[in-house]
């Protein structure tokens, strides 16, 4: 059991890790492309070109979660744009509404993204190290673009953390309330997520994640060295 938690703890701890990485990333490509371009359009043009798949399904992900909510939406901005010394990679205007909505808004990318990501593993699990080299770098490919794009703006990741602290809050107390009231039967959940599919598919997870993690590590350490 030990070594099932140690997994799914790892899987957190590298998509925390994602998320401060890509927000450097991000930031390190572009002024690694205005150093050698020395133009903003240039670089704006390369960066929308780099991240142009994950930018869509990150602010597709707002936008089918706000539709679904019934909250209103604006225009849809896919393509990169520098804002002072940050860069944003798209934009999806969102009406105001209530903490929860938009708090489920703000996550949605990240929810879309692990889901894409489950089900791209549990589809090639038995297949992967069959198959040609070009499926297996377009599957490394769309990793990167997901873990990379999946996180939202600062404002959005304050109703992230409150949606997942909530979760945890109430998973938490659920558990505890159940085994002090005897309910042992409503913590049997635990032998499901314990199973070994899907421990062993967090563990693939795992591996997988490690790659865009070092990518990330590899483009902002050429950054630091250039400047």
């Amino acid at each position: 059991m030990s070594y099932s938690f140690f997994i799914f703890f790892l899987f957190f701890v590298e998509l925390v890790f994602l998320f401060f990485l890509s927000k450097s990333l991000t930031s390190s490509l572009a002024s690694l492309f205005y150093k050698f371009t020395k133009s903003k359009g240039a670089t704006v043009n390369l960066l929308a070109i780099l991240f142009l798949p994950g930018t869509i399904i990150h602010e597709l992900s707002h936008l089918l979660m706000a539709s679904l909510l019934l909250v209103p939406v604006g225009d849809i901005e896919v393509f990169p744009q520098i804002e002072g010394d940050e860069v944003k990679l798209g934009s999806v205007k969102v009406g105001q509404t209530d903490i929860l909505r938009r708090s489920l808004i703000g996550v949605a990318p990240i929810l879309v993204g692990l889901t894409i990501l489950f089900c791209v593993l549990a589809l090639t699990q038995n297949t992967f190290w069959d198959s040609s080299l070009i499926i297996k770098g377009a599957l490394f490919y769309l990793v990167f673009q997901i873990t990379n794009n999946m996180f939202s703006s600062s404002k959005d990741m304050e109703g992230v953390i409150l949606f997942f602290g909530s979760l945890v809050f109430l998973l938490t107390l659920l558990i505890v309330v159940s085994y002090l009231l005897g309910f042992t039967q409503q913590l049997q959940v635990l032998g499901w997520i314990l199973n070994p599919q899907i421990v062993n598919l967090f563990l693939k997870a795992d591996t997988y994640l490690v790659l865009p993690i070092l990518i990330d590590l590899a483009v902002i350490s050429v950054y630091k060295i250039f400047t």
